[in-house]
């Protein structure tokens, strides 16, 4: 038995664990409870489950590979995946190998090896729209996280809509080709999602080719039409220096949403003593913690995800583990992680430690806390006289950049609720 969970401690109400969590106090019989301990990252656990299958085995051999990667022994991770897209008989299979390798070589930082699988894959793939787009995106991400806008913009001609323009926009806006760029994005429809975020960035243009009547422009019709937007907070700090002013606009701008008693049922406090008491001893604002809570959970201390993260901030049971055991928790077993005050426990001291590892700059703990802090690591060390929201946009995971912008809008917000004040963290 695993035995890293206690039925003991559950409530009357949860006296059986959820299917996707209760697996880890199972011997993993076969490959498919196998793969459900490397999705959960329990690498070490299934390589030795994984010793009783022979390498002529693929799905046993693409696992075993699965987990040297997760372990970061990425030589032989290479080596695996490498045979399997050579040898497989699986159309699928030599694909799926194929994308393990480039994702390795990002890690790596060997961007021009990952880009060339991309490109072979696009090549095999021809014909397949929906193939073709995925492989496509990953390779545009690729080139954008190396900072190669003239290749990014050849894999975004397999995009069509708001999307493509924004980000051949944005590749332009990079190479400082601004008239190419304000010509994608005037483009944008207004109902796009991508609009409030092309007001912001037209206004840097503006801003840079000294047009300031139309870069205020930008920013007026941003703060106007999109109140309480991540970018209008943008908007705020970049044009509003002093404190009381960027309030006295908002009671201007925002005068509609002055009823806060409606934002704060929809931005709450629960479990204040908890998030009080663990932002205090972890040097974190109780707010920044809340706005974790809120965009991990909603407050629902029992969620677990198809993932296996766990609680109200979604605790890997791994990353739990290792912090428990940093703080030398005694008698720790994983179920405890639902309880609201262990699992804020321990969410506040990673958040604390990614705070204290990028230099108490908060957009950063944030990406770090969503896609790990050798991920956020990696951007930095091609960006590193960009500024933070620069860095933000380039964040090529499409989930960490939204949950990036999300948690930092409720953090204002957060604070415009309870606090009466709309601090930057930029």
């Amino acid at each position: 038995m695993l035995g890293v969970l206690a039925m003991t401690t559950l409530p009357a109400f949860a006296n059986t664990l959820p299917p996707n969590l209760a697996i880890l106090e199972k011997e993993p019989a076969d490959l498919k409870i196998i793969e459900k301990l490397v999705d959960y990252r329990w690498f070490d656990q299934a390589l030795k489950a994984l010793i009783n299958y022979p390498d002529t085995d693929e799905k046993a051999l693409f696992l075993k590979a699965r987990c040297w990667m997760g372990l970061k022994s990425y030589k032989e991770a290479l080596e695996l995946f490498h045979q399997l897209a050579e040898s497989s008989s699986s159309f699928e299979m030599r694909r799926e190998a194929l994308l393990k390798e480039a994702m390795i070589f990002v890690r790596l930082k060997k961007y021009e090896a990952a880009l060339d699988i991309y490109n072979r894959l696009l090549e095999e793939n021809r014909g397949k729209k929906r193939g073709i787009r995925e492989i496509a995106k990953r390779a545009f991400k690729t080139a954008l996280e190396a900072k190669k806008y003239d290749e990014g913009l050849l894999f975004l001609g397999h995009f069509s809509g708001d999307e493509a323009r924004w980000w051949r926009g944005w590749c332009h806006f990079r190479k400082e080709e601004y008239d190419a760029a304000l010509t994608y994005w005037d483009k944008i429809s207004k109902r796009s999602d991508f609009y409030p975020q092309t007001l912001f960035w037209k206004s840097q243009i503006f801003k840079k080719i000294k047009n300031p009547e139309k870069s205020d422009s930008c920013f007026q019709t941003l703060l106007q039409e999109y109140p309480f937007h991540y970018y209008s907070f943008l908007a705020l700090f970049e044009k509003i220096p002093r404190k009381k002013d960027r309030l006295d606009l908002i009671s201007t701008h925002w005068s509609g949403d002055r009823d806060k008693s409606k934002w704060m049922e929809r931005y709450p406090r629960t479990f204040e003593i908890e998030v009080k008491k663990a932002a205090k001893k972890r040097d974190l604002d109780s707010y920044f913690v809340f706005a974790v809570i809120w965009q991990e959970s909603h407050f629902r201390e029992w969620v677990v995800s198809p993932s296996g993260a766990i609680g109200l901030m979604q605790l890997m049971p791994q990353t739990a583990l290792t912090l428990a055991h940093a703080i030398q928790l005694r008698h720790f077993d994983l179920v405890q992680i639902l309880k609201p005050e262990m699992n804020i426990k321990l969410g506040s001291l990673y958040l604390s430690f990614l705070k204290k590892l990028f230099s108490g700059h908060l957009p950063l703990a944030v990406a770090a806390y969503n896609a790990g802090e050798e991920a956020v690591s990696r951007w930095l060390s091609l960006r590193k006289k960009d500024s933070l929201p620069l860095i933000i946009e380039e964040i090529p995971y499409d989930e960490t950049q939204k949950y990036t912008k999300k948690v930092l809008l409720a953090h204002w917000i957060y604070h415009w609720l309870y606090r009466g004040d709309v601090p930057p963290v930029f």
